[in-house]
Parts: structure tokens; C-alpha cells; sequence
């Protein structure tokens, strides 16, 4: 059970180590049937997301959707929703690197990983057949682990 846990520490500090996070940002403009142009919003997120060199591309919020553009304007603060019927052009630029917005995912997906290893510590602390050693470390962990989710969450603004 030891060598189990040993291990998912292990992957899970290798794979948070080498990712970065990047940002497509854009302007959109969308047009009318003839041609002349309808709207056009700058300054659009169009997808944010992390690249990992053991995981690959994950994407953590996209515009695009099935039904076509979905996308909040910078300059009113409203959402808008482009559908497919509707013709309209991106131009983006892609960046790589951290901002505020980088460092709040970062938190969640940290937040997240705890969330998991606190859920398994709980298991452990209630399976009766492992020793009282093995459970007390598990619940010495999971203090730990609840005061250090309480602090992230804090950092970014989710308070109970």
C-alpha cells in the first residue's frame, strides 16, 4: 500500500512539474450574408488550456462549441453567442507563459489533485483490515491535506 501511494505522488509531481499553460486570444468579427460586417468583438478568449510533455494538450476553457461561438465580450462584459448560420472570422495569437488567470487553474487543478488523495486517505481510514498504523498515518495526511486545500481555495477567492 505504501509503494501504491509512493508511486502516485511520484506521477503526479512528474506531470505538474513540465506543464505550462497557453492562451489563445483573438479577434472575432462576425458578417452579415452580403458580406458587410455585422460586429466584431477584440480581444476574445478563444481557448486557454495547459500543454504537458506527459499528457499532451488539455484544454481548460474553449469559445468554441457545437453550435458554433460562445464567448464573453472584453469591452461589456456580455456573453455572446455566434450560432454556425452565422459567417464570422478569428484572428488569434497564442501565448505561453503564466498570468493571473494561469495561476488561478494552476490552484484548481492542485486543489483538485488534494481533493483526490483526501478521498483515497478516507478510504484507507475506513477500511477496518489495515492496520491502526496505516490509518492514523492516512488521517495525519489528510490533516494536512485539508488545511492546505482551505489555504488554495482561500488564494483564490472560494471561500466556504
Amino acid at each position: 500500500m505504501k509503494r501504491f501511494l509512493v508511486l502516485v505522488i511520484f506521477a503526479i509531481t512528474l506531470s505538474s512539474c513540465s506543464s505550462k499553460y497557453y492562451f489563445m486570444h483573438g479577434d472575432v468579427t462576425a458578417y452579415n450574408q452580403d458580406g458587410t460586417i455585422l460586429e466584431k468583438w477584440n480581444d476574445v478568449v478563444i481557448e486557454e488550456g495547459t500543454i504537458s510533455n506527459y499528457l499532451g494538450k488539455s484544454v481548460d476553457r474553449t469559445s468554441h462549441k457545437s453550435f458554433g461561438l460562445n464567448f464573453i465580450d472584453p469591452k461589456t462584459g456580455e456573453g455572446v453567442i455566434l450560432s454556425n448560420a452565422t459567417p464570422y472570422i478569428i484572428r488569434y495569437r497564442t501565448e505561453e507563459g503564466e498570468d493571473e488567470d494561469s495561476k488561478v487553474v494552476q490552484t484548481k487543478a492542485k486543489i483538485a489533485e488534494l481533493q483526490s488523495l483526501y478521498y483515497n486517505n478516507k478510504k484507507i481510514i475506513k477500511d477496518k483490515s489495515l492496520s491502526s498504523e496505516v490509518r492514523g498515518k492516512a488521517k495525519k495526511e489528510n490533516s494536512r491535506i485539508y488545511e492546505e486545500i482551505i489555504t488554495l481555495r482561500k488564494e483564490i477567492g472560494w471561500d466556504w
